[in-house]
């Protein structure tokens, strides 16, 4: 009890005050009780990252937390997930001054090395977060923006090449041109941090090599020569632009990076991201026109200049050229919503595998070898194969477990364009799987969903080698003769057999997606 609250009653019973003047005491109790307790102090202060700049590479993650009842730890969330605790209790002897009724408060700090390199680039937030010895808590975030080269880390200290590089200096920034960064060109800006008594990069632009001037019948090699030229709208964000652009480096490294049959042909990949504003849309796809033209691409004669239209109003990705014919992939990806889709950017970028293993100047042996041909009408373009393919293995290897049995199971249980799920719909329709043709409209939807369960199946009893192998061998043989080659029978029989296993509750077909998923093969 404090002396003035002892002081307080002595004075109280000495006099003799009433009964009611002992409520009103009480009162003066509490209020002086609250007094103290106002008193406590509790503060937290997240010193870096610094709220609305930029942060890349490896930096400090700082900060300091104070509380009279004593602070039991300090945990740091990114992007609103929990990602560690920070090691607390460095020496903070400012702290200390500032809170000298506060015990330790000169061991107070928070401080660890953090590589901001591992975030995506863009924005993110990261929030400390105080817990004291009886339970309450105190938060303080910061808001920044990230920059990072291509690579998360770069392990080689000889990776970076300084040699051919320029340097421009204004009054707070540094400009590098050109400068090498493991085999990568990229222009780099530093800028003068206080707090962290040093220049920072805070600005990472990769630049995008131009293809060649090549002739019609030497088109550029992508995986050779590292082409990929990008056209963005300019209302898409850098940052997703970026990202976009990464998530085709990945997929085209994950599937074309090591040797096969159609290593070749492998063309380059010229890439246009629309976003919500057609006129942005409309100069970006003018763009990858002129630069058809320029390079004298036979494709450049017909070139559409309003392919950015249906991307533009409806969003979606596709490849809209031949490689084996034109010479090149032009993969169109609509960020509608200022947004990447890595799904479908890998999704897209294996097509470009398919097409990579067939040798034809000729549009219709391609489709034919791309399995597109498969139908009992054999003029019908259908899509079990070529897109089936593309589904599963986008959401096998796009990202992580949860989203690969997600996209799996709406497959079979989701509605899409009808009123039953999708499973459901393909048993009732009753249509052969390769018979589902894109001139049926929504229906065209089951191939693409039960094609990439035919897929799993077929994995499931074969092997991932075994549809890389179909794919690197088909330009030979043809697709029919090559399909019973490889997976030992012929593909409409394979179909009967799969809607057999199909039938199974969908709770026994979804257990076989962790294994799938377990043993991925690349």
């Amino acid at each position: 009890m404090s002396s003035r609250i002892y002081h307080a009653l002595n004075q109280c019973s000495a006099v003799g005050r009433p009964r009611h003047a002992l409520t009103l005491l009480c009162v003066v109790l509490m209020s002086l009780s609250v007094s103290a307790k106002a008193e406590d102090v509790f503060r937290l202060m997240l010193e870096e990252p610094i709220d609305g700049e930029i942060h890349g590479g490896v930096g400090n993650l700082r900060g300091w937390a104070v509380a009279s009842e004593g602070i039991e730890k300090v945990e740091i969330f990114i992007d609103g997930e929990y990602a560690f605790d920070a090691p607390y209790g460095g020496a903070r002897g400012d702290v200390g001054g500032a809170f000298p009724e506060v015990d330790d408060a000169g061991q107070s700090g928070f401080s660890l090395a953090y590589a901001y390199s591992s975030l995506t680039s863009g924005t993110h937030t990261i929030t400390a977060l105080a817990h004291t010895t009886v339970g309450t808590t105190k938060e303080s975030a910061a808001t920044f923006e990230v920059v990072k080269f291509k690579q998360a880390f770069i392990n080689d200290p000889d990776a970076v090449d300084l040699t051919g590089t320029s340097c421009s200096v204004s009054t707070d920034d540094i400009s590098v041109g050109n400068a090498q960064v493991e085999g990568d060109a990229y222009d780099v800006t530093l800028n003068w941090r206080t707090a962290e008594q040093g220049f920072e990069i805070v600005q990472i632009e990769q630049r995008v090599l131009v293809a060649p001037v090549v002739s019609p019948a030497t088109p550029a090699v992508f995986l050779d020569d590292g082409v990929l030229r990008v056209f963005a709208a300019s209302d898409v964000s850098a940052a997703v632009v970026e990202q976009i652009t990464q998530d085709t480096q990945d997929a085209h490294t994950l599937w074309m990076g090591r040797d096969y049959y159609g290593k070749n042909q492998a063309k380059a990949i010229y890439l246009m991201i629309t976003g919500a504003d057609p006129e942005a849309a409309r100069l970006a796809n003018l763009a990858y026109c002129d630069h058809l033209r320029e390079v004298g691409f036979p494709s450049a004669a017909w070139c559409r200049e309003d392919t950015y239209i249906q991307y533009v109003d409806n969003g979606g990705a596709g490849i809209n050229s031949s490689g084996p014919v034109d010479g090149f992939y032009f993969y169109a990806h609509g960020a509608k919503e200022d947004r990447s889709d890595r799904i479908m950017s890998f999704h897209e970028v294996f097509h470009v595998y398919q097409m990579t293993n067939v040798f034809s100047d000729d549009y219709e042996e391609v489709d034919a070898k791309m399995g597109r041909r498969t139908a009992d009408d054999p003029s019908a373009d259908v899509a079990w194969w070529s897109e089936g393919n593309a589904d599963f293995w986008s959401a096998l290897y796009g990202t992580d477990f949860a989203y690969f049995e997600r996209a799996m199971r709406n497959a079979l249980e989701g509605n899409g364009p009808f009123a039953v799920p999708r499973k459901t719909q393909y048993f009732n329709d009753g249509a052969k799987l390769y018979n589902i043709s894109w001139s049926q409209g929504d229906t065209v939807d089951l191939a693409y969903r039960i094609g990439s369960w035919f897929v799993a199946y077929l994995v499931m009893e074969q092997g991932e080698d075994k549809v890389y192998q179909f794919w690197e061998t088909v330009d030979q043989d043809g697709f029919a003769q090559t399909f019973s080659q490889v997976f030992g029978k012929d593909y409409k029989r394979y179909v009967t057999d799969f809607e057999a296993w199909l039938q199974k509750p969908n709770s026994e077909l979804l257990q076989i997606l962790e294994n799938l998923y377990s043993s991925k093969r690349l």
